[in-house]
C-alpha cells in the first residue's frame, strides 16, 4: 500500500471513530473500501461466478468487517486491536481462499484414466 492510500486510511478511520456516530462512519467506510476493491474484479484479478452477486456479497463483507473494526476501536480506546484484527484478516482470508480453491479443484477435477484402468477393457495382445 502506498503512502497516499495509507494517509486516506488514517483520515477515514479517525473520522469514523471521532464523529460520534457508531453506525454511519463504519458503513460509509465499508462502501469506500468495497469500491476501492472493485477494479481487480473488473480487471479479472478476482473472479466471481456472477459478477454483480459477487460484488454485492463482497460489499456486505466489507461492511461487516468495518463494523467489527469500529467496535474494537471504540471499546478498546486504542487503534491497536482494530489494526491487529485487520492484519489478521488480511493474512487469514487469502489462506482460506487459496485452500478452498485447492480443495475445490481436487474435488471436481476430471481424472484421466490410469494405465491399469485403461488396460482392463482392452484385449490382450501377443508380443
Amino acid at each position: 500500500m502506498d503512502s497516499c492510500s495509507n494517509g486516506l486510511l488514517l483520515r477515514i478511520r479517525s473520522w469514523r471513530t471521532t464523529s460520534g456516530s457508531t453506525t454511519v462512519p463504519p458503513l460509509a467506510t465499508g462502501l469506500i473500501w468495497a469500491a476501492w476493491h472493485y477494479p481487480p474484479a473488473f480487471l479479472g484479478y478476482v473472479q466471481f461466478p456472477h459478477l454483480l452477486v459477487g460484488l454485492a456479497v463482497w460489499t456486505v463483507s466489507f461492511q461487516l468487517q468495518e463494523i467489527i473494526l469500529a467496535w474494537l476501536r471504540l471499546h478498546s480506546g486504542s487503534i491497536w486491536p482494530a489494526s491487529l484484527a485487520h492484519v489478521g484478516n488480511n493474512m487469514v482470508v487469502p489462506l482460506g481462499v487459496v485452500s478452498g480453491v485447492i480443495l475445490l479443484r481436487r474435488q471436481f477435477a476430471v481424472r484421466a484414466p490410469t494405465p491399469s484402468r485403461a488396460r482392463r477393457g482392452a484385449p490382450a495382445t501377443a508380443g
